[in-house]
């Protein structure tokens, strides 16, 4: 019935984030851009690699800092 559906999802994991990203085509991910998020992308990596195999996924910076370069930015 729909081209899109965005489904917003708490932080974490719980059966409700677990049962969307398992019925999504793509799973946005919004992150702030800083250096705990970097490790949490990497964890979020992983899990995806191995709890959801080929899911198409993407990080979405949703905050970027004034201090953050333009090459960090790309």
């Amino acid at each position: 019935l729909y081209d899109v559906m965005i489904i917003d999802c708490p932080p974490g994991r719980t059966i409700s984030s677990d049962i969307a990203v398992e019925k999504a085509d793509l799973v946005l991910a919004p992150i702030n851009y800083d250096a705990l998020s970097e490790w949490g992308m990497e964890r979020m990596q992983l899990l995806f690699e191995k709890q959801y195999g080929g899911k198409a996924w993407r990080f979405v910076a949703n905050r970027v800092g004034k201090s953050t370069s333009t090459v960090d930015r790309d």
